[in-house]
C-alpha cells in the first residue's frame, strides 16, 4: 500500500473535524484508488474497533450510497460454517451509518435507535452490503429509516437490515 495513503489515514484518525465531515473529506481523498480505499477501510476499523473485527472493506461511499464488502473467513463463521449472525448485524450497522454520514450536514449527529434483521438464507462467501440514504438537509431532530441489503457472491439476498437512526444537532 502506498505509504502516503497510510500517513494520511493516520493523520485523519487524530483529526478534530466533525465526524461526518471527517468521513466525507477522508473518502474524497482516499476513495479514488484501491490503495486509498484500503487505507480508508483501515481508518474506519481503527476508529471503531468493534466494527473493525469484521474487516469491512468500503468500496463505495457517495451520494448517500454505501457499499461495503465483508470477506468470508473462519473467524466470522458459526458452527454451521456460515457467516455468524452477529457479523452480518455488524455489517448492516456500519453500512447504514456510513451511508447516513455521507449525507449529513457538518452540524448534525446521529445514533442508532433500533435495528431489525431478517436472515433470509445462510450467508457464505464474501458479502456485499448496500444502503442508500436520501439527502439530509438539516440537523433537525428526526428519525431516519435506512434499509440495508446483504448479498452473497451470486447476488442472492442473504440478509435485510432495517436501521432506525435518530438525527439531531451536534454538540457545540
Amino acid at each position: 500500500m502506498d505509504t502516503a495513503y497510510v500517513d494520511l489515514a493516520r493523520a485523519l484518525v487524530g483529526s478534530r473535524e466533525a465526524p461526518a465531515k471527517l468521513v466525507r473529506s477522508s473518502w474524497a481523498v482516499l476513495g479514488g484508488s484501491r490503495a486509498g480505499r484500503l487505507a480508508f477501510s483501515a481508518m474506519i476499523s481503527r476508529i471503531i474497533p468493534y466494527t473493525g473485527s469484521i474487516g469491512p472493506s468500503v468500496e463505495r461511499l457517495d451520494d448517500g450510497v454505501a457499499e461495503i464488502r465483508m470477506r468470508d473467513r473462519p473467524a466470522l463463521r458459526n458452527h454451521l460454517q456460515s457467516l455468524h449472525a452477529a457479523a452480518l448485524f455488524n455489517l448492516v450497522e456500519v453500512t447504514a451509518n456510513l451511508a447516513a454520514t455521507s449525507r449529513m450536514p457538518d452540524d448534525c449527529r446521529f445514533i442508532v435507535a433500533s435495528m431489525r434483521i431478517e436472515y433470509v438464507k445462510k450467508a457464505r462467501g464474501d458479502i456485499l452490503a448496500r444502503a442508500y440514504v436520501p439527502p439530509i438537509t438539516s440537523n433537525e431532530r428526526r428519525e431516519l429509516p435506512i434499509e440495508v441489503t446483504l448479498t452473497d457472491p451470486s447476488g442472492e439476498v442473504v440478509t435485510r437490515g432495517h436501521v432506525l437512526t435518530l438525527l439531531g444537532p451536534a454538540r457545540s
